[in-house]
């Protein structure tokens, strides 16, 4: 058997592409392909040198990786615990999981919003604050130094797509507060990610009707327009990409690569044929 290997360009395409249609009966032709590391990007000596700044907001993160680890030690060891105390009997138990307490962090978040005031720096740790704080008074504090020093950085617009995510810590009214303040920023980027976030949100939505897919599609669009080089627009491309090239019944888009012999490939070159794609990774 031939073994084939798929650029690393190709990968990232066919990890969302169905099978190409299922072989009629009788055909036997079948080719495997997976990836060589030979195509894998060569990052080595080109990582970016970490400010000060970020130094810091990686300390912060490891130190609340720390807490969910601590968390969820304790949620095992209760649940043995409590299985112990079961055995032997017909006991029906339900799985809870609850919000993990991150409120330990507030000091630190604060002291670093203050270290990097008036600097865009400071945009993580506000926004970091409204994350991990149960103070009424700390939350507002903090949207309020957002507004009056930030309202036009680009960084908030790396921040708007998680603020739906934040309706337990903050309430559902201050969420939708926020991002209404956020749609009218003069920045098109903080713009576009509010779009992005209201469509994706939208899309999630598995009763969602066809017009409002059609409606969230459209925001998409407009998200791109406004902010064609923002974080979030590969992923705006990539929904609208499956919405129109990716669903049941499509044909599959080309994927081109290398065999194992450097001899080029397309995979409509086995068109009618059993193809089994073979994705793997040592991440």
């Amino acid at each position: 058997m031939k073994t084939l290997r798929l650029s690393w360009t190709a990968l990232s395409l066919a990890c969302l592409v169905p099978l190409l249609a299922a072989a009629p009966q009788g055909a036997t032709a079948t080719k495997t392909m997976k990836l060589n590391k030979k195509s894998l990007p060569n990052n080595a000596g080109t990582q970016k040198k970490l400010s000060e700044a970020e130094k810091d907001f990686k300390e912060l993160i490891q130190e609340g990786q720390k807490i969910r680890m601590a968390h969820f030690k304790k949620m095992r060891e209760d649940s043995q615990k409590q299985a112990a105390e079961d055995k032997g009997r017909k006991v029906t138990r339900s799985f809870r999981m609850g919000g993990i307490d991150m409120s330990a962090l507030t000091p630190r978040y604060v002291a670093l919003a203050r270290k990097y005031q008036r600097t865009d720096d400071a945009v993580r740790f506000l926004t970091g604050i409204l994350s991990v704080t149960k103070d009424k008074e700390i939350q507002h504090q903090a949207l309020g130094l957002l507004w009056a020093n930030h309202y036009k950085s680009d960084k908030l617009a790396d921040w708007a797509p998680s603020v739906p995510r934040l309706s337990r810590a903050l309430g559902k009214d201050l969420c939708d507060s926020i991002m209404d303040k956020l749609s009218k920023s003069p920045n098109k980027n903080v713009q576009g990610a509010v779009l992005y976030s209201k469509a994706s949100t939208a899309l999630r939505n598995r009763k969602i009707d066809a017009d409002g897919k059609a409606k969230a599609h459209a925001q998409l669009e407009l998200a791109i327009k406004l902010a064609p080089k923002a974080s979030f627009t590969p992923r705006a491309k990539g929904i609208l990409f499956e919405a129109t090239s990716l669903q049941v019944g499509m044909k599959a888009p080309d994927i081109t690569g290398k065999d194992t012999d450097g001899v080029a490939f397309k995979t409509s070159d086995y068109l009618g044929k059993v193809i089994l794609l073979d994705f793997w990774g040592d991440w």
